[in-house]
């Protein structure tokens, strides 16, 4: 089942950690579920798993970074929401993922892509 940025945003934000083998890894080497890991003959079986998750992300609204503020700024002061970082635009409630902050700085088309996307979300 592959799942959105904005539902792996969520289940970081809820501290839920996906993991799943690699795509190279022999289906007999997997790790049943509720197998007592430290029970494992060796922990050679633990490398063909790895976490799919990356790292938990930064609240980019908490940022002093200059673009993120006249971004915060423009919209309304009431309005709460969570900015990550993430391949492509995502929204939802009260949660933005966009690609990387260099990259939305760099790129014309995507700040314009941004303000697009912000102004559908807040009508």
């Amino acid at each position: 089942m592959k799942l959105s940025t904005f539902q792996h945003a969520r289940l970081r934000e809820l501290g839920i950690t996906q993991w799943q083998l690699r795509a190279d890894a022999p289906a007999h080497l997997a790790i049943p579920p509720n197998t007592d890991v430290d029970k494992l003959e060796s922990n050679e079986k633990l490398d063909n798993i790895v976490e799919s998750t990356p790292p938990a992300r930064v609240d980019l609204c908490q940022s002093q970074d200059p673009f993120v503020m006249d971004v915060k700024s423009a919209l309304a002061s009431d309005f709460r929401f969570k900015w990550y970082e993430g391949e492509q635009f995502d929204i939802s409630e009260t949660i933005l993922v966009t690609p990387p902050l260099a990259e939305l700085k760099s790129s014309p088309q995507a700040k314009q892509q941004l303000w697009q996307v912000l102004l559908a979300w807040l009508k």
